[in-house]
């Protein structure tokens, strides 16, 4: 009973702004100061306002960045680079992808994105599960578009990483991060 009490207590705390709230603090300050000034103005009030689908964005780059770099990598190295594969291959290239992303993804994404301070092993549990339904999203569109359909490999890739990626956020924005932290008045 008492590990809930501290929970609830973690999960009101206040914490301290990280580099990427900073970054859009201080242009939401300077947007203030010219509030009664249009143009550039208006569209960095707005990108501000879309801070975490920016922070995000930027995130699923990175994480696409370590997926991919391993995914090429493991390519290159075990099936020498090859255009098109197998079944079994693609699977294999497929895990590979899934579990370099998956790990990277979530610390970055807990820590920038959702800035979420909830109990790591069941939001990490969360994560894992959401992830695999993603996973076997890309497994089934790389088996149809490279394997089945015969297009090239990192054409393939790129479609599917797009339908990915809109999937992963639904899921850790409605699923996985529900614990936020506190807003203060440093944000």
């Amino acid at each position: 009973m008492a590990e809930n009490t501290n929970n609830v207590a973690d999960n009101e705390k206040e914490y301290p702004p990280t580099f990427v709230d900073k970054f859009f603090l201080m242009h939401a300050r300077a947007c203030e100061r010219h509030a009664d000034k249009g143009g550039i103005y208006n569209l960095v009030r707005w990108l501000v306002k879309q801070q975490e689908l920016i922070v995000y964005l930027v995130v699923g780059v990175l994480t696409t960045i370590v997926a991919w770099g391993t995914k090429f990598l493991f390519n290159f190295l075990v099936y020498g680079n090859a255009d098109t594969h197998n079944t079994v291959e693609t699977v294999v290239l497929s895990i590979v992808n899934w579990t370099a992303g998956v790990i990277f993804a979530y610390f970055v994404s807990r820590a920038y994105v959702f800035k979420s301070h909830g109990p790591m092993l069941p939001e990490a549990g969360k994560f894992a599960l959401s992830r695999l339904v993603t996973f076997f999203t890309d497994l089934g569109t790389m088996w149809l578009l490279d394997t089945k359909l015969g297009i090239n490999f990192y054409v393939a890739t790129l479609i599917s990483a797009v339908i990915v990626t809109v999937l992963n956020y639904v899921f850790s924005k409605l699923l996985v991060f529900t614990n936020k932290k506190k807003k203060g008045a440093n944000e």
